[in-house]
This record gives C-alpha cells, structure tokens and sequence, in this order.
C-alpha cells in the first residue's frame, strides 16, 4: 500500500522525494517475495528466514546511502524509522529462532508475546512512516531533545570540574 501511493504522489508530483519510493519499493518486495517463497510446512525454520529477509532489505535500504552525495539524497526521519524498524523485527525474529529451534521452547512465555504485539506494530508503524513520510511519533526530536541534553550535562559538568581544580591549585 505504502509503494503504491509513493508511486502515486510521486507521479503527481506532490512528493518529491526518490527515496522514500526506493525504500517502500524494497519493502514492498521483501515482503512480498517472503511471504511468496516461504514453505508453509517449513515450521519454525521460517523465523531464520524472515531474519535474513530483514538483514538483506536493511542492507539494500541502506546501499544509496553510501553514494548519498553524489544521488543528492538527505537522510529523512522516516529513512530512520525505516531502519529501526527493520533492526527491531530482524532481532525479534532472531530471538524466536533460537527460543524454538536452538533451546527447543515449545510453550508460549513472554517473548512469544513481544514478538506477536512488537513485530506487528512495528510493520504497521513501517508503513504509516512510509505514507507520511515524518517523524510522526516524535521519536528523532525525543532523540534529538536527549542528545543536546546530554550535551549540555556535559558541558557543565567540565565547567564544575575546572572551577574545582581551579580552586584547589589557588588554596
């Protein structure tokens, strides 16, 4: 759906931005091709391979960047919404790979029930990001707000320490 109306503002030009339709395009046919190619008697051996999925669409999502200057492109909020929600789900499913088939869980605990609430809202957050286009959970300013924070602490914190050396060489 997200590729879709990409493609749609994209030709009509209310949008303007070429990557956003790249990264819902390799969306698009990571899940497709996933969920096309899967063996349904394939079991719990699925998770593995829906973490490879996850790894190589990363990889892809991430490969313009490294030409970032010469495509022209600007690393977006919704570019990075993207990306964690990719490392997220690829971990999550890593998680259920070793629980069922390295440690041979078979009963259902918590992680189960993270992975069923956390994967299926961080797809739907991937495609909301996708449509929007923004930082529409405020994440990156949250982000940004703890850095310049965190900075600031820092900051003091040298200044704290150079009126106490400052002090103790002139007792």
């Amino acid at each position: 759906m997200a590729f879709l109306f990409n493609i749609f503002m994209r030709t009509v030009s209310a949008k303007t931005d070429n990557y956003l339709v790249w990264v819902s395009a390799i969306m698009f046919a990571s899940y497709y091709f996933s969920d096309l190619f899967h063996d349904l008697s394939s079991g719990t051996e699925i998770y593995f391979t829906w973490f490879i999925y996850d790894l190589l669409t990363l990889l892809v999502v991430l490969f313009p960047l490294l030409f970032k200057r010469r495509l022209n492109l600007i690393l977006k909020p919704a570019s990075i919404y993207i990306f964690i929600g990719l490392i997220v789900n690829a971990i999550l499913f890593l998680a259920m790979f070793i629980d069922m088939n390295l440690l041979g869980n078979r009963e259902p605990w918590l992680l189960w029930s993270i992975y069923s609430f956390t994967v299926n809202a961080v797809d739907y957050a991937m495609i909301i990001t996708l449509i929007v286009g923004r930082d529409w959970l405020g994440l990156i300013r949250l982000a940004r707000y703890a850095y310049s924070r965190a900075l600031k602490s820092e900051v003091k914190h040298e200044a704290r320490t150079e009126q106490c050396a400052h002090i103790v060489l002139h007792a």
